[in-house]
């Protein structure tokens, strides 16, 4: 594997396939936009085809209409002061581990702009997940 070295729970943190995925893109801050949908595909797309090369798996998503899904991301206006992050901080994943599997896992985003070459954006990528897919 190559890689920093960074720990992780398991070659394989997921107990099935594919990982289902609800973007609530109808409680939406004001400045959303419907961009972020797409970068959440495009980033799921990512890490489907290899991500970064530190997976020892190859994880499938499948969006999906259901609050019920393994990931669910929802993105808020700030997230200094709705959620008191620390400054900086652009979105982050709180996992549910059962054993040493995930469960689920929240995804916070801010709303933002920082986009990657390709259009999706670094922050989500990077957030989506985050020590699942590392």
């Amino acid at each position: 594997m190559s890689g920093t070295g960074s720990e992780k729970i398991l070659d394989n943190p997921w107990d099935h396939s594919p990982i289902t995925v609800y973007i609530d893109d109808e409680n939406t801050p004001l400045h959303y936009s419907p961009t972020y949908y797409e970068q959440i595909e495009k980033a799921l797309k990512y890490w489907e085809e290899g991500g970064n090369g530190n997976l020892d798996y190859t994880p499938v998503f499948e969006i999906v209409d259901s609050e019920e899904a393994d990931i669910r991301i929802r993105w808020i206006e700030n997230l200094e002061s709705i959620e008191g992050a620390p400054s900086g901080v652009a979105g982050y994943a709180k996992p549910r581990i059962s054993g040493d599997r995930f469960v689920k896992v929240d995804m916070v985003l801010e709303v933002g702009n920082y986009q990657a070459e390709d259009g999706a954006s670094m922050e989500i990528r990077q957030c989506l997940l985050f020590q699942s897919m590392s």
